[in-house]
């Protein structure tokens, strides 16, 4: 997790533990997110050329309550309805139908 010099959360990185998947950069706007349990599991990230939906690694992938803490306000910081984000998205599963966020960025 990166702050920005008045303390703001502005960046995460390795989010998911997932394996053998196809990593790509992509920006656009979060829209559409959901929750569970009141903390985000997904949203849709809307791109020029289209959009693709984006899974967020569960609070229980984080098994240190320091590091799910630190994981819940950053999710809560960065992924916010119109916000437009860089994003680390994992390719996973047959023809890499599901994407995983592995990192997210404001820049």
């Amino acid at each position: 997790m990166n702050r920005s010099v008045d303390g703001k959360i502005v960046s995460m990185s390795n989010l998911s533990p997932a394996k053998d998947c196809s990593p790509m950069v992509l920006r656009g706007r979060i829209s559409d997110p959901t929750f569970e349990q009141g903390t985000v599991r997904g949203f849709t990230l809307n791109q020029k050329g289209g959009e693709q939906h984006i899974n967020v690694p569960a609070l229980y992938d984080f098994p240190d309550p320091r590091q799910k803490a630190i994981a819940r306000d950053g999710y809560s910081t960065l992924i916010r309805d119109g916000r437009t984000v860089t994003i680390k998205a994992l390719f996973c599963g047959a023809a890499g139908k599901i994407v995983k966020m592995d990192a997210i960025s404001t820049k």
